[in-house]
């Protein structure tokens, strides 16, 4: 019996379950990283929620996001805001770099 409980707590332990997305990438404007600081803003469309975060040095950004599906993103800071972009979330990490362009007073955010 302890033999039994020994290897019922080992794979417990050992075992991982994801139970959240990541996205992550890089997001340039005119070839350069945008500035630190600026938002990410995700709202999911299958579950309403909102998530956000801020982009790090040189562009870089990571958002966990519990679940998986479809979101619209959008980033912002205080020179721009673009349109939304759709993406898609899933149990494991995903890269999503873009490039932001500018065309008729507006920023559209386009995946490298």
């Amino acid at each position: 019996m302890k033999k039994y409980l020994i290897v019922i707590l080992f794979l417990l332990l050992n075992t991982t379950i994801a139970f959240s997305g990541e996205i992550y990438g890089t997001i340039k404007k005119d070839g350069k990283p945008i500035a630190e600081g600026s938002e990410i803003k995700l709202e999911m469309l299958t579950s309403g929620k909102t998530y956000s975060s801020k982009c790090a040095q040189y562009g870089s950004y990571s958002l966990y996001v519990p679940g998986k599906g479809r979101g619209l993103l959008i980033i912002r800071n205080e020179e721009l805001m673009s349109e939304p972009i759709l993406i898609y979330i899933y149990e494991n990490a995903i890269q999503y770099d873009f490039v932001l362009e500018e065309k008729n007073g507006s920023f559209l955010a386009r995946r490298r």
